[in-house]
């Protein structure tokens, strides 16, 4: 009789990389899942504000420095992640990826993605709140002789899409971004993109290396545009400009009146003037008391000198302009 010969089993071998295929690991039993789910609820730590999104289950882990990161939500084989482009990348970036498939899934827009929650759209909501973080800080140690309204001001323009977009622009981050065909590329893609992929690395950099980490970045990019917002807004504010010549040359403080107000509740006009030790000056009407109290501080500029007569009508349209990007952002 014939006798089959014994076939010892093959153990899998232990992978050592990143780039793995899927296809080769053991699904866990229906017990394990549990566990291994329970087992990523991590400790908060003022280093890590988030936890990583649940995901297929297998029992290979990803480390991507902050967590214990499972397989991707798609069974497809991972790509290499030492790429040519991820290299250029992190060269732009000046940061090095402990898991590249973060710098992936950062630069991947929805319109190449396999499914919107493999694009960068849930790193571009966290990178907003981690950029946000980072710039209130900035300018919080930076300007302590700054009002709370003045920081609001300037972290506003800096955080907003245009400077977003410039940056992306001007560090070249733009000519990474995985996208799909019909979308523009270059300088024609659309600033939201520009802006979107700024604020997906942002993310990328934090869930990689930390927030010391991030933080050096943004600092590093954001650092020459936090400077020239903040010199012209400090120009621009009006009322600052009055306010610090009023107390040092007239030993006085500006007190804004007003003395009109027209048109229905939900588009009403402010007539409003400024009084310094008691002289009145030229009143200015505004769709808001903010935008009136700007235009009156101004004239009061002006007619004390410190205002070229040739620029007061420049100056009133910056005040425009200054309002309505305010609403945008």
């Amino acid at each position: 009789m014939f006798t089959p010969l014994p076939i010892e089993p093959i153990s899998p071998p232990q992978p050592d990389h990143l780039c793995v295929n899927l296809r080769n690991l053991r699904p866990l039993s229906a017990k394990s899942q549990i566990a291994n789910r329970q087992s990523q609820i991590l400790p908060f730590s003022s280093s890590q504000l988030t936890t990583p999104r649940p995901t297929a289950t297998f029992t290979l882990e990803v480390n991507s420095g902050l967590f214990h990161a499972l397989s991707p939500l798609s069974l497809r084989e991972l790509l290499p992640v030492k790429t040519e482009t991820f290299q250029r990348a992190e060269k732009i970036l000046e940061y090095t990826f402990r898991n590249p498939q973060l710098l992936k899934e950062s630069l991947t827009h929805a319109s190449i993605a396999d499914t919107r929650l493999l694009s960068n759209e849930r790193m571009e909501f966290l990178g907003d709140a981690i950029l946000d973080l980072i710039i209130c800080e900035a300018l919080y140690l930076k300007f302590p002789e700054f009002l709370e309204g003045e920081l609001t001001k300037i972290k506003s323009a800096v955080v907003s899409r245009r400077t977003c977009a410039e940056v992306s622009i001007e560090t070249g981050l733009i000519e990474l971004l995985i996208i799909g065909k019909g979308v523009g590329t270059g300088l024609a893609m659309p600033s939201s993109l520009a802006a979107a992929v700024y604020e997906s690395i942002v993310a990328a950099i934090y869930l990689d290396g930390g927030f010391e980490a991030v933080k050096a970045y943004v600092l590093r990019t954001m650092g020459p545009k936090i400077e020239i917002i903040a010199a012209n807004a400090h120009q621009q504010n009006y009322k600052a400009m009055l306010q610090q010549h009023a107390q040092k040359a007239m030993n006085a403080t500006p007190v804004y009146e007003l003395l009109d107000e027209k048109g229905p509740d939900h588009s009403k006009c402010f007539e409003v003037c400024v009084a310094i030790d008691g002289k009145r000056f030229d009143s200015a009407w505004g769709p808001n008391k903010k935008m009136a109290e700007q235009k009156a501080a101004l004239l009061a500029l002006e007619e004390l000198g410190l205002m070229d007569s040739n620029d007061l009508d420049d100056a009133m349209d910056d005040i425009v302009e200054q309002e309505l990007e305010g609403e945008e952002t």
